[in-house]
């Protein structure tokens, strides 16, 4: 612990110092539309068919940087222009090109059932598929001389995944940053062990089983600001309902109980793991974090060993990336040193 305290007390006095983009107070509809007209203008969309032929959508923006390319992995149920403000500050750190795509089921991708507001995956595996065919089909089209890797919640349990049951990834990826990866999802107010019982119980029926989970059955977005789990930055958080309410039906709902099936199903994957993944990563906690569990990180890093950097962001709830200037330019500057420094 004294260790990883003094690497992070180092690493946050050698951070470069230069701005990101506009600070959270000038956050509003018009910095909302010039963002989107950037990336109207700068950026490309594309599809391709991932695993039983459903579309997967995806987002590719170019800029002028020379660091090397990232690849972006979204949470559950995000699209991609959640992102935009992220992409924009990436570009601006020097990044380019910058790559992400909707998961199955969500954002502009295909949907899996008839109702486009339930969050739904047949089989968790499908999103590591569907990740590999995105590498393989547009990212390692072009010859980028570096791509970096940075994730979000789900997105780091499936790039997590991806990396774990690929040895060679390494040869892909120079380094890889995840922001509160979903290694073992936070059930409270029930038990872990309770919920996965029920969860499987609830999935031996097809109907039970694309039933809403308890309490998710409105979207954050639409909630009130207070007490909302996933930022403290009230700017951030109106700007992605107004994101939400414009977008439509590329948001959804909330997860259904296959999807909470499915994500405990993940866990033990961890867990049992007993190889190590040959790429350094950086693996950064929100330690406000109510929705997946911190001490499952901390074991999995820990067994990764020097493969793995760990930092705990502090004031900071699930979103780091969504979080106040203060909490996301640091975290972006963490990500920004250690993909530069020759660790």
């Amino acid at each position: 612990m004294i260790i990883k305290l003094f690497l992070a007390i180092t690493l946050l006095f050698s951070l470069p110092q230069k701005a990101l983009s506009i600070p959270e107070g000038q956050i509003n509809k018009d910095w909302d539309k010039k963002l989107f007209q950037f990336m109207e203008r700068n950026g490309k969309t594309g599809n391709f068919q991932g695993v039983d032929n459903k579309r997967i959508n995806h987002f590719k923006i170019k800029g002028k940087g020379k660091k090397g390319a990232i690849l972006f992995v979204s949470g559950q149920g995000e699209p991609y222009i959640k992102y935009f403000e992220l992409f924009y500050d990436l570009l601006n750190l020097g990044y380019s090109p910058i790559y992400t795509l909707d998961h199955r089921g969500q954002g502009y991708s295909e949907r899996i059932l008839k109702d486009p507001k339930k969050g739904y995956i047949d089989y968790f595996e499908n999103y590591i598929k569907d990740f590999s065919s995105f590498i393989e089909k547009v990212v390692l089209k072009k010859k980028n001389k570096n791509i970096f890797l940075i994730s979000h919640s789900t997105g780091g349990a499936i790039s997590l995944l991806y990396l774990m049951e690929n040895e060679n990834s390494h040869r892909i990826f120079k380094k890889a940053a995840f922001c509160s990866p979903l290694i073992q999802l936070n059930t409270r107010p029930f038990n872990f062990t309770l919920t996965k019982w029920m969860a499987k119980i609830f999935c031996k029926s097809t109907f039970l089983c694309r039933m809403y989970a308890p309490g998710k059955a409105k979207f954050n977005a639409y909630e009130s600001f207070k007490n909302n789990p996933l930022t403290s930055n009230e700017k951030r958080w109106y700007q992605t309902q107004r994101i939400s309410k414009k977008a439509g039906d590329v948001w959804f709902n909330g997860p259904t109980m296959r999807w909470v099936n499915e994500v405990n199903k993940v866990y033990p994957r961890f867990k049992n793991f007993n190889k190590k993944i040959k790429m350094p990563f950086l693996l950064l906690q929100a330690a406000q974090d109510s929705l997946v569990k911190p001490r499952p990180q901390e074991e999995f890093c820990k067994k990764m060993n020097k493969s793995c950097k760990f930092i705990r962001i502090q004031k900071s709830r699930h979103e780091i990336l969504m979080e106040k200037d203060l909490v996301r330019n640091k975290a972006l500057k963490y990500i920004d040193h250690f993909f530069n420094s020759k660790i």
